[in-house]
């Protein structure tokens, strides 16, 4: 055992998500704004079908300030805004979001989007010069490795933050006790 923050254990890339998204609830005007069918279309089971009021999700810190729920959570903006289906989802939506948003997200500075290209092509390189062939469904490789941290560091954080998953299994996240609804909480 490390006496190291949680945050210590997480790959650059992982590190630097978690510095551009908050944690917020849903309000009526997320939700009208929310295109789930589209959420769906890119995150599958990662992500809640429906969403209600009061529902736990994850946001881009750039583009919400700027366009609201309406044009944040549009399909014009994809994955700016997620709802994760389950604690054991979190990692996923938000590396989804990191992969499809961060490129394109207007509202992001250009030293930002600079600094994700730069960690992306080193990590990269890194796994190259691994010898070990990174892919997607896990072969212990470095990749592998950085998943399972930042999973770890999610059940974390939302234990510290007392999020659960909604009954029945799947169905979202909310705070085990109702926060004041203006409320949101910078992860990293």
């Amino acid at each position: 055992a490390t006496d190291a923050p949680p945050s210590a254990k997480l790959a650059e890339l992982d590190a630097m998500t978690c510095h551009t998204i908050e944690v917020f609830q849903a309000t009526n005007q997320d939700i009208e704004a929310f295109d789930s069918a589209e959420s769906v279309r890119m995150l599958g089971t990662s992500t809640s079908k429906a969403v209600r009021v009061g529902q736990v999700g994850f946001r881009c810190v750039h583009c919400f300030p700027r366009e609201g729920p309406t044009v944040a959570s549009g399909g014009k903006m994809d994955l700016c805004v997620v709802y994760p289906a389950s604690v054991g989802t979190i990692s996923t939506a938000l590396r989804h979001m990191r992969d499809h948003h961060f490129d394109s997200c207007e509202a992001m500075p250009k030293e930002s989007k600079t600094a994700f290209a730069d960690a992306r092509r080193e990590q990269e390189e890194q796994d190259a010069g691994s010898g070990r062939h990174c892919r997607k469904g896990g072969d212990n490789g470095p990749d592998e490795w950085r998943r399972i941290a930042f999973l770890g560091f999610c059940v974390d954080f939302c234990q510290r933050k007392d999020i659960i998953n909604i009954q029945p299994q799947r169905s979202g996240l909310k705070y085990r006790l109702l926060m004041p609804a203006s409320s949101s909480v910078a992860v990293g």
